[in-house]
């Protein structure tokens, strides 16, 4: 296997003349990788990644000025972000579609419901928790074991109140025995 060219080795080089020669010039194949990783883009200000069915999708926007989970006030519209790296959806339409969903006005709470599959051992351990979908949703709802929240914004007489948290989350399950489970959220 040879590597492609941008990664520094030229076609005539001795290293490469073996099958195995590119592992002796990166010193390895942990190496080798971890020089591809270095034209791999990470998520962030403008980029998102959504893994599908055929693979990653990178999205890329421009800027914004607003924040990740922030409503713009002049177009209705939430600047999205991922959830455990799912685009969470309003209205069964992702916050990054080509035409995203608009909010309504008036006075409410904008929460992320995660839903969770999870399953419990005979002792009521959690044994398996993945993540299976993120709605967003502008009324309140009852936590279970497998359904969690989290308040994102608020919106005060049509008017978008700052976010109550910044960036994408990473969300987990936590074991809390007797088949109840609390929620670990972090940002990013």
């Amino acid at each position: 296997m040879k590597p492609p060219d941008i990664l520094g080795a030229p076609a005539d080089s001795a290293a490469l003349k073996n099958p195995d020669g590119w592992l002796v010039k990166y010193k390895g194949l942990k190496a080798w990788l971890a020089r591809i990783m270095w034209f791999i883009p990470l998520p962030g200000s403008g980029i998102s990644v959504v893994m599908t069915a055929d693979g990653p999708r990178w999205n890329a926007t421009g800027a914004s000025s607003l924040g990740v989970w922030t409503i713009d006030a002049a177009t209705r519209r939430m600047v999205p972000g991922t959830i455990g790296g799912i685009v969470p959806t309003y209205g069964g339409v992702a916050l990054n579609a080509t035409t995203p969903p608009t909010f309504p006005g008036g006075t409410y709470s904008v929460y992320a419901k995660l839903t969770f599959t999870t399953s419990f051992d005979a002792y009521g351990y959690l044994t398996a928790w993945p993540l299976s979908s993120v709605e967003i949703v502008t009324s309140t709802f009852s936590e279970t074991a497998s359904v969690k929240r989290v308040l994102l914004t608020t919106v005060t007489a049509g008017v978008p109140g700052a976010p109550a948290v910044n960036g994408s989350l990473n969300v987990s399950l936590c074991d809390a025995g007797a088949n109840l489970t609390t929620l670990t959220v972090t940002s990013f």
